[in-house]
């Protein structure tokens, strides 16, 4: 969901991947469902291992597992205690949804916010990830 509310709101100004600790097989019929109510095609997106994204080439990684990553070049580790609507039924996973929304949108408005306080230069997208653990 976080990566699919960066791509579509946030292009012009992060590059999103996203990973997990413990991917799921695929993403569930749900969760594209109560997306595209959104206007949010996930499209070819899958669920990717951790390791299969670089941190040290992040910018800013996003826990939303609500576990400890491994150690790793964090540079900006934030955690947001996201709950996973994984087996959920449909209105806890537009409830997620919307939880992770507003989390994207008000980091997309910080990243805004920060290169606006600069000189104007052009900078390329900042790299988000957003990683879940799966239980």
């Amino acid at each position: 969901m976080a990566e699919g509310f960066a791509r579509c709101h946030g292009a012009d100004i992060v590059e999103p991947f996203s990973a997990g600790l413990a991917p799921a097989m695929s993403i569930a019929s749900e969760t594209r469902k109560v997306m595209l109510e959104k206007d949010v095609d996930l499209g070819e997106q899958f669920p990717k291992d951790l390791y299969l994204v670089r941190p040290e080439l992040m910018d800013t990684v996003i826990n939303l597992s609500g576990m400890i990553l491994p150690d790793g070049p964090w540079k900006d580790l934030r955690n947001w205690p996201v709950p996973d609507p994984i087996g959920k039924p449909e209105k806890f996973h537009r409830q997620v949804r919307d939880d992770v929304e507003a989390r994207v949108m008000e980091l997309l408005f910080e990243l805004r916010q920060r290169g606006q306080t600069g000189a104007p230069e052009v900078r390329p997208p900042a790299r988000v990830r957003f990683g879940r653990t799966r239980t």
